[in-house]
């Protein structure tokens, strides 16, 4: 037998509610990681590096806003960011793929058949 369905009472006003609700969601900003943050602004602080200030001076800017990092986390970030952008390379945080030595050799697999 079918399921009566629900009837909500008073559903302009609970929608109004729902809406303001889900918006509030989508208005509250969203935390990130200090690597996302960094990157997220790299292109300006390399333009502040090209201009000649150091990787302290850049870090003093972000205490200045409230965010503790490490002039030399900034350089790391971005060194990594720009090997990963040029050679393809993988970052940190992604796992690596095994090596060629340890994938099995045709002759392996060919000596676990004859021992099966």
């Amino acid at each position: 037998m079918p399921r009566k369905q629900q009837r909500i009472k008073d559903s302009d006003k609970k929608r109004q509610k729902i809406v303001e609700r889900l918006q509030a969601k989508v208005d509250k900003p969203k935390d990130v990681t200090l690597r996302d943050f960094i990157l997220s602004v790299k292109s300006k602080i390399e333009e502040v590096l090209e201009a000649g200030y150091s990787y302290e001076e850049i870090a003093e800017t972000f205490k200045l806003e409230g965010v503790e990092v490490a002039a030399t986390t900034i350089k790391t970030y971005m060194a990594d960011s720009r090997s990963n952008k040029t050679s393809g390379k993988k970052s940190k945080n992604q796992p690596d793929t095994p090596a060629e030595s340890d994938l099995p050799m045709e002759s392996d697999t060919e000596a676990d058949e004859e021992e099966s």
